[in-house]
């Protein structure tokens, strides 16, 4: 083999191995490629993942500040129903002092009726004179005149009962239907309330509106709460003692 064939036959190999080195360098950064894909993949689902679980957590910490208002207005509803429970006792209250003052009236009906008769009974003597006097020939002016003065009285006696039984149940109708009236506002209540609890899981689904609602419904409801409890004690206090002088104003 000549000079010229070894050194093409060297030429040759020198090709075959940058060919075979070109090859592997080929397929090593094929793989580094492939291995560089992968990993920015992975990269990209662990980033995913960071994601949901920041928003998981986000929601966990929602449902937990929301179970946590949810506890805190049950606790405020439980509340409501306690005012409410004594509010619903007061009407009975009230009822019961109101039979109290009807017995009173009745008292001083009687107390005047028994005036009437004690007067009637001073009439029969009088009467009996004013007889004697009007058979005789010298006829009495004088008891005649004090007949017509006590009859006057009677009428007066008789017109002032009739006015103060019409006082006494104007008064009796009056805080009838003011007690009436306050029995109704606390029914309202306790149905706005059973109302409100029948929809609570459908407004559940926005939570931040619910709360807002229900904090401003319990607010409005604690002050007609307390209103209401508050015209309840002035109510009763006016009628606190039979023997106040309120008690028949």
């Amino acid at each position: 083999m000549g000079p010229l064939q070894l050194a093409q036959k060297e030429l040759d190999q020198l090709r075959a191995d940058i060919d075979r080195d070109t090859k592997d360098h080929d397929d090593r950064v094929a793989s580094v490629e492939s291995a560089n894909s992968q990993l920015r993949q992975e990269v990209e689902s662990l980033e995913e993942e960071v994601k949901d679980r920041d928003a998981q957590i986000a929601k966990l910490q929602l449902l937990h500040r929301l179970k946590n208002r949810v506890g805190e207005l049950q606790r405020n509803i439980e509340k409501r129903d306690s005012i409410i429970a004594e509010i619903d006792e007061t009407p009975l209250t009230d009822i019961d002092r109101l039979k109290k003052r009807l017995d009173r009236y009745k008292q001083k009906v009687e107390q005047r009726d028994a005036t009437i008769a004690e007067f009637v009974q001073t009439m029969v003597p009088k009467l009996c004179h004013l007889k004697l006097a009007v058979s005789c020939a010298d006829y009495d002016y004088e008891a005649r005149t004090d007949l017509n003065d006590n009859l006057e009285e009677a009428n007066d006696l008789t017109g002032d009962l009739g006015d103060l039984v019409d006082s006494y149940m104007r008064e009796i109708n009056a805080d009838q239907a003011k007690l009436n009236a306050k029995i109704n506002n606390i029914d309202r209540l306790v149905k706005g309330l059973q109302k409100e609890g029948k929809v609570y899981y459908n407004k559940i689904a926005k939570p931040k509106k619910f709360i807002r609602q229900v904090h401003e419904k319990l607010q409005n409801r604690k002050t007609t709460v307390e209103r209401l409890r508050d015209e309840l004690k002035a109510g009763g206090a006016k009628y606190a003692s039979p023997n106040s002088d309120d008690y028949f104003s």
